[in-house]
């Protein structure tokens, strides 16, 4: 973060030295000074992080949908089901997939962010999650399996029930271009990996 924060001000720092405008693939003018090496820098930067494939797969799921989720509150107990609405959008020019949920959680009104990008650096997909019912931001990276078109991911959370860190996954399902499933997985009493939650989105 340090190094993307001082490189950050290098480069505006030289381009607002140098007041040119340019790109990294066309040479100065005669009558213009060389870019500078903050310049030069700025634009390798800017297009070594081009949005690609895997960012117009995630715009796929841009959209309005209805969704409809199952909570299983240990494996074998009867689903607990509810219903939500979700509005999904691309933003910051194409680089990162952003959805506002809402919907209710035990008949109290819930709402939600989540946030999902491909980093071209890793070569994996990573999300963040933020709502109503918490104070901390969820984090979790992954990878996409073009064999199952689903996306999985893990990350670590606080669970109340246990009063320690948990690991978790969660798995996105591409169905078609009507239909995608997410699903949550959590360990139970015994710290095996199930099944906690499925949300089934369909386009409005």
């Amino acid at each position: 973060m340090k190094f993307r924060a001082t490189f950050a001000v290098l480069a505006l720092a030289g381009l607002c030295a140098a007041g040119v405008t340019f790109a990294a693939d066309t040479k100065p003018a005669a009558n213009q000074p060389a870019p500078s090496p903050a310049e030069k820098a700025y634009a390798d930067w800017m297009q070594k992080n081009v949005p690609g494939d895997a960012h117009k797969m995630l715009a796929q799921c841009v959209g309005e949908w209805n969704t409809s989720s199952k909570m299983w509150m240990a494996p074998g107990a009867p689903p607990q089901t509810t219903t939500g609405t979700s509005s999904v959008k691309m933003i910051l020019d194409g680089r990162y997939l952003q959805e506002q949920a809402s919907g209710n959680m035990g008949g109290i009104p819930f709402n939600g962010i989540a946030t999902t990008a491909y980093n071209v650096q890793s070569k994996k997909y990573e999300g963040t999650w933020v709502d109503n019912m918490s104070t901390a931001i969820y984090h979790c990276d992954g990878t996409y399996d073009p064999a199952t078109k689903s996306i999985t991911m893990t990350g670590t959370t606080y669970d109340p029930v246990s009063a320690k860190d948990v690991t978790t996954k969660t798995v996105t399902r591409f169905i078609d271009d009507k239909s995608h499933v997410f699903e949550w997985w959590a360990p139970d009493a015994s710290g095996k990996m199930y099944k906690s939650m499925e949300i089934t989105y369909t386009r409005q």
